[in-house]
């Protein structure tokens, strides 16, 4: 369902403003796999490698950051 991803991407937000930075990566890498809207797992993806370097995960960031691109 389209109205389901739409909440959970905007949890993923939710959780990236307050700086929850785990539960924001988790939600956007779930959302990246599983997002319907191949627009918004690009977003999520970029999302996810901001929220990775917040974490010092360079590495992870990196990766997120060239699934965003190759998408």
């Amino acid at each position: 369902h389209e109205a389901v991803d739409d909440v959970q991407f905007m949890i993923g937000r939710a959780h990236e403003a307050a700086q929850r930075w785990s539960d924001a990566a988790t939600t956007y890498r779930h959302y990246a796999k599983q997002g319907r809207d191949p627009n918004r797992r690009v977003e999520a993806n970029t999302r996810l490698g901001i929220v990775l370097t917040h974490m010092d995960d360079a590495r992870g960031a990196d990766k997120a950051f060239d699934a965003a691109v190759a998408a």
